[in-house]
């Protein structure tokens, strides 16, 4: 637990900070710890206090590019929540949740133009999505499997494996496929977990999926991830 100026900011000389501001970032932390076990917050007030708190948790986590996913996890507990992982990379990239979704959302419509997908009447947008993803995994691991660099798949319909370290887990039900989602961050049991809405694409997990690995400032050669972190993405699959 963080309870003195040092265990925060070992070099304060470095970045300024006085007693009190560590008082009201530690406040801000318990309460987004409280706020994680509530749906029912408005997340402008979760917005709030990730915008309080981003200026030193991010100098922080900066720092701390030796921890393992474990070891960053605990130490940033308040993070562990869909909510509170896109609202700090809103602060990291000063754009809103709406871009950041869009953005998304062009991702996976490049992907489904790239592997000529249809969507009918017996296809909801979340199934167009997950088809697209799986496609691009296909392709990626027949590509890489004489090099042996990608052996594991990312995306899961049903139960998944235990040790892995990062990837979307996803749940159906008999009335909606997809129902739920599960961003697994490491190989313990910890996992962040949401309900999907029925009719609406995959644009909020792969959100998910991306500022984590920039907010917990993951070091992942993942071929499949470092391609749906291309900034051109819609440029490489637009083309034939």
């Amino acid at each position: 637990t963080l309870t003195t100026v040092n265990d925060v900011m070992p070099n304060q000389h470095k970045f300024d900070i006085s007693e009190s501001e560590l008082k009201y970032y530690l406040n801000d932390c318990d309460q987004l710890n409280k706020l994680k076990r509530s749906r029912s917050e408005p997340l402008s007030a979760i917005k709030a206090l990730i915008r309080t708190s981003h200026r030193l948790r991010r100098h922080q986590i900066e720092k701390d590019k030796t921890l393992s996913i474990e070891q960053k996890i605990n130490k940033y507990p308040e993070l562990l929540d869909e909510r509170m992982i896109v609202s700090e990379y809103e602060e990291i990239t000063k754009k809103s949740l709406e871009e950041l979704l869009e953005s998304c959302r062009q991702r996976l419509d490049a992907l489904i133009q790239f592997y000529q997908l249809r969507q009918t009447k017996l296809t909801t947008k979340a199934k167009l999505d997950w088809l697209a993803l799986n496609k691009l995994c296909d392709d990626v691991r027949n590509e890489l499997s004489d090099e042996n660099l990608y052996k594991e798949k990312l995306l899961f319909n049903g139960r998944y494996p235990p040790n892995i370290e990062l990837r979307l887990f996803f749940q159906s039900t008999r009335t909606q496929f997809l129902n739920t989602c599960s961003l697994k961050l490491s190989s313990t049991n910890i996992s962040i977990s949401y309900a999907l809405t029925d009719g609406y694409g995959l644009q909020l997990p792969c959100l998910v999926l991306l500022a984590a690995i920039q907010i917990f400032d993951l070091q992942i050669q993942h071929p499949f991830l470092m391609l749906l972190l291309q900034d051109n993405i819609t440029e490489l699959f637009s083309r034939n």
